[in-house]
């Protein structure tokens, strides 16, 4: 399954070892794993939630919102 999701550029690079990376510290806070998943332009939102849902990060960046969307729900 894991050649699946390697390319040529990164087929010679191996999977990361337990313990190897530690957690990214942003002020109080410590993102465990340390993976930021951010939408890219002209990437749709539910297939990009679905992959983040299955692969998991430790921070997940949404697109911009207004306060008016938030608080009319």
């Amino acid at each position: 399954m894991d050649a699946i999701y390697r390319s040529d550029i990164n087929r010679d690079v191996p999977p990361a070892r337990a313990g190897e990376f530690s957690a990214v510290p942003i002020g109080p806070l410590r993102v465990w794993p340390p993976v930021v998943l951010a939408p890219m332009a002209g990437v749709t939102n539910p297939p990009f939630r679905t992959l983040c849902r299955r692969y998991g990060a430790g921070l997940y960046v949404s697109e911009m919102i207004t306060a008016r969307a938030l608080v009319e729900g």
